[in-house]
């Protein structure tokens, strides 16, 4: 689940700053919207509407000094439902994987009932021998 909020474009009593991530432009939120919402937040930039996330390099991605905000990767955007938005490079690098993770994804198929010789093909898993080989 998100909330999806639309930033102001210059500031007010009580708002922090960030930057945009897409169109770099000054943005402002509710510290008080940021202090209850602070992990299903998403900013929509009043300048270009890209969606933006809290980028977790803190302890919350913001505080009283500013925001520090990111676009969404592929990958969340689609596991959070997002609408059509622009988006930042898996950080994993490689695949997207709507489950989050490899073992998430491998989990998904094996209860959609794949086998294994499915998921090797999908290049999610490997055979390996006894002797830790690759088979």
């Amino acid at each position: 689940m998100s909330l999806i909020s639309t930033m102001k474009p210059s500031f007010s009593h009580g708002t922090v700053k960030g930057y945009c991530a897409k169109c770099s432009e000054p943005v402002f939120e509710s510290l008080a919207m940021l202090d209850d919402a602070y992990n299903v937040w998403l900013g929509r930039c009043p300048h270009c509407n890209a969606l933006n996330f809290l980028a977790l390099t803190g302890l919350r991605g913001y505080s009283t000094a500013g925001m520090n905000l990111v676009l969404p990767t592929e990958e969340e955007k689609i596991s959070n439902g997002l609408p059509d938005c622009p988006t930042r490079p898996n950080p994993r690098g490689g695949k997207t994987m709507i489950h989050g993770s490899n073992s998430g994804e491998i989990c998904h198929h094996l209860r959609e009932g794949k086998s294994l010789d499915d998921l090797v093909k999908m290049g999610l898993a490997e055979r390996i021998n006894d002797d830790g080989a690759q088979a």
